[in-house]
């Protein structure tokens, strides 16, 4: 946890992130629905951006619990997996995660 806490600071020194479209942040913050965050690819610094960009916008955090009854559906997945022993990522496809359909089943049933 310290790591990222750390690599959030480091990162907000000179990563600037622009919200699109400009309207986005009052409508998610007025949901009484879950928030689920998709990141294209595994990269702890995205992660990290998107985690500074919620704190600051007051949204909820993509390391949250998707829902209360989820243990360990977080609130953010990614739609490309890292492929063989080096973790290269998948570039010419995008796959869809477990936790995705996690996600779509959760929401289809309740």
């Amino acid at each position: 946890m310290f790591n990222n806490w750390l690599l959030r600071r480091l990162l907000a020194l000179w990563v600037r992130y622009t919200v699109r479209p400009d309207d986005a942040v009052e409508p998610l913050r007025a949901r009484n629905n879950p928030v689920c965050y998709v990141l294209e690819r595994r990269d702890v610094t995205d992660l990290a951006v998107l985690q500074n960009a919620c704190v600051r916008h007051k949204l909820p955090r993509p390391q949250k619990r998707l829902t209360k009854e989820s243990r360990d559906l977080l609130s953010y997945f990614y739609l490309t997996r890292p492929l063989g022993f080096w973790l290269i990522p998948a570039r010419s496809t995008v796959t869809a995660s477990m936790s995705f359909t996690n996600v779509v089943q959760i929401f289809c049933e309740g």
